[in-house]
């Protein structure tokens, strides 16, 4: 059955309305970061700091609140970015302004990392995320925007990843778990 014109125009002003608060929630999440990082550098604390830390917050609340509506482009995004990087290897520089140059030691992380991630979250393409899956997905956005601002950041994309294999781990065991306990032996 399909939709009338008038559908179709509303759910595509809706989607483009949820877009656009993603887009203003990352900015937000990043420069909340971005005041924090400048805060604590010399360890004092000030207005700045505290607005940054309320950006974060309102920031991870919408991420958490609205996980189950952003978390099937999580693929999408990384493998697009992934493609970015295999474009930047190939030619040594970032293929956006201001075209820098980089190690290409940092390309080939970057595209290890998101394809994993890629890999890891293919999952909430066809189902919801639970409260562990959203944990990990707050966590692995929130260690990608801080690889954005503070390029390379090791540590952030270890732990992004990390809590991405660790949600992944959770859920497959409890599948597991279901489908043994299960009398006839398969899932419901």
């Amino acid at each position: 059955m399909s939709k009338s014109a008038a559908e179709q125009v509303v759910n595509g002003f809706w989607l483009v309305v949820r877009g656009a608060a993603c887009l203003v929630t990352l900015g937000l999440l990043i420069d909340g970061e971005r005041r924090v990082a400048q805060s604590l550098m010399p360890v004092r604390y000030s207005l700045n700091s505290f607005m940054g830390l309320g950006e974060l917050f309102l920031a991870c609340s919408f991420l958490w609140k609205t996980a189950s509506t952003w978390s099937p482009w999580v693929t999408a995004v990384t493998f697009f970015v992934a493609l970015r990087s295999v474009v930047g290897l190939a030619i040594g520089r970032i293929p956006s302004p201001p075209f820098t140059v980089f190690p290409r030691i940092f390309a080939f992380e970057t595209i290890v990392f998101l394809v994993c991630a890629g890999l890891l979250s293919i999952r909430f393409m066809s189902r919801s995320p639970s409260t562990f899956d959203r944990i990990a997905l707050l966590t692995f956005v929130l260690a990608a925007s801080i690889d954005l601002l503070f390029e390379p950041a090791h540590i952030a994309i270890a732990t992004g990843l990390f809590a991405l294999i660790v949600a992944w781990t959770l859920s497959d065991s409890c599948q597991w778990r279901r489908h043994t306990a299960s009398p006839r032996g398969h899932y419901r």
